[in-house]
């Protein structure tokens, strides 16, 4: 497993998919999971997880697991550019701000209910 810590996103040459987002406990942005876009035609296990830093939302921890089993470029190109990512990460974060805000408005007009 290997961690780094990016200001932007590079692209590592290899192709991935999305696979899922989860929320992470203690942060008001999720967590994004991909896997290499091979996982089916050759067997390959390489996952990369993408978080964004909650203190400078230009820094991303970006964590490689398992090698790559087949040569850069194999089969067909699922690749999302560096750019592609960033903007759906950035979508992400605004949906999750979105909600948080959302849950904010709803928890005070429970309460002013209660109150009443």
């Amino acid at each position: 497993m290997q961690s780094l810590l990016v200001k932007t996103m590079i692209d590592d040459g290899w192709n991935w998919r999305k696979s899922s987002q989860k929320d992470i406990l203690g942060s008001k942005y999720q967590r994004s999971y991909f896997r290499c876009s091979q996982m089916h035609s050759e067997g390959c296990k390489a996952r990369k997880i993408v978080e964004s830093n909650n203190d400078d939302l230009n820094i991303w921890l970006v964590t490689y697991i398992n090698e790559h089993s087949h040569q850069k470029g194999a089969g067909p190109c699922d690749e999302q550019s560096p750019s592609d990512l960033h903007v759906q990460l950035a979508t992400t974060r605004k949906r999750k701000e979105f909600d948080a805000s959302n849950d904010e408005i709803t928890s005070k007009k429970q309460f002013s209910e209660e109150q009443t």
